[in-house]
């Protein structure tokens, strides 16, 4: 599904659906859930909420990784580029 332009799309979108969907229940849950006091209930939530950001902290700090380097491989050959075109001037 995901080699194509459009199931990519598709890809993205439904785990952007999965993660309101999740941000959803959390709220009703802590905010109508008749056991939101009750220690398991908080300990799930805490849980729950401390993966995902954990997990969404992870995934932005590779992906700024990544984005990092590929930015310093692009400079590094225009670098190159640049002193090619000197030496040949």
């Amino acid at each position: 599904m995901s080699g194509s332009p459009s199931g990519a799309r598709g890809w993205r979108f439904v785990h952007t659906v999965a993660y309101v969907g999740w941000a959803l229940s959390i709220g009703h849950a802590v905010l109508a859930g008749t056991d939101a006091t009750q220690p398991w209930m908080l300990a799930l939530v805490i849980g729950s909420v401390t993966l995902v950001l954990g997990a969404l902290s992870f995934r932005l700090r590779s992906q700024a990784a990544h984005t990092e380097s590929a930015l310093s491989a692009s400079r590094r050959r225009g670098a190159a580029t640049a002193s090619h075109v000197r030496s040949r001037g």
